[in-house]
């Protein structure tokens, strides 16, 4: 299909700058970024030609399969990295952004768990609603990714304070933790929206707002443990490691609630 050659050749372009991100640990040349961001943007474009063709041969916002919300979820993670880039100007995040989004991307076209087939909706699928719910979800699941791989920077950078040549372009600590604050306030965000959109489209679908469904439920429990981490940035915590380790952890429960419709027997198992 020309949509998965699509996301090949985006897949490629994201490997391409990656590589070219890495050399800047090491070689602080403003000619590396410029190529980087020319590849990483060209895939980009690629990426999006990929959704919209898919959206074309399925009738459908590509939104409703483990694929799609691959595909999707990847998509809205380089997003976020090219949002932050240009309005922010932040050129040293992507080394630890678009890694995420290249394996969502692999995983989507080589994991043996994951098909590409376009199939009919099911009725519960039908709607505006799943396109709120489930972008919101995702581009608040992205946003918390952001905030993991800057919680994994943190300590990697702790780790080879003092090497010669190692980090040359990372961000300092404190700006680390600043914008890991940054991508959970907008995950949560996102997640509210995601929760409270769902709730009124399982009431639309099922009758009931909360049937606590093994995904709800995670999810839940997903935006309390990041409530917790933002009020606690109010008692002084940008100056430890709790914002880092805290990031982590979250992520770990955001791929928990991810894949709970697979391990679970639930109403969101759809594939």
């Amino acid at each position: 299909m020309h949509d998965i050659l699509l996301l090949q050749l985006t897949l490629s372009f994201y490997v391409i700058a990656l590589l070219l991100d890495l050399l800047r640990f090491f070689v602080n040349a403003k000619a590396v970024f410029r190529f980087s961001f020319i590849f990483s943007s060209v895939g980009f474009v690629l990426h999006n030609m990929a959704i919209i063709l898919r959206w074309l041969l399925s009738g459908h916002v590509p939104l409703a399969s483990f694929y799609e919300s691959l595909i999707f979820l990847s998509w809205a993670i380089v997003l976020i990295n090219l949002f932050i880039e240009i309005k922010y100007v932040r050129r040293d995040l992507r080394v630890f952004m678009l890694p995420l989004g290249s394996l969502m991307i692999a995983a989507a076209l080589f994991s043996p768990l994951v098909s590409p087939r376009i199939e009919q909706l099911p009725p519960a699928l039908q709607g505006g609603w799943l396109v709120i719910h489930a972008a919101a979800c995702l581009i608040g699941f992205a946003a918390f990714a952001a905030a993991f791989a800057l919680g994994l920077l943190h300590f990697i950078k702790k780790a080879v304070a003092g090497t010669k040549g190692l980090m040359l372009a990372a961000p300092s600590l404190l700006s680390i933790n600043f914008w890991i604050y940054r991508f959970v306030r907008w995950g949560f965000l996102f997640l509210v929206v995601g929760i409270v959109t769902g709730s009124a489209w399982a009431y639309s679908a099922w009758g009931t707002y909360w049937s606590w469904d093994p995904k709800e439920t995670c999810s839940l429990i997903t935006l309390l443990v990041y409530a917790v981490m933002l009020h606690l940035r109010q008692t002084g915590w940008k100056q430890r490691n709790i914002p880092a380790l805290l990031s982590i952890a979250g992520f770990i429960l955001v791929l928990f609630t991810y894949w709970s419709s697979f391990i679970f027997n639930s109403l969101h198992n759809y594939n």
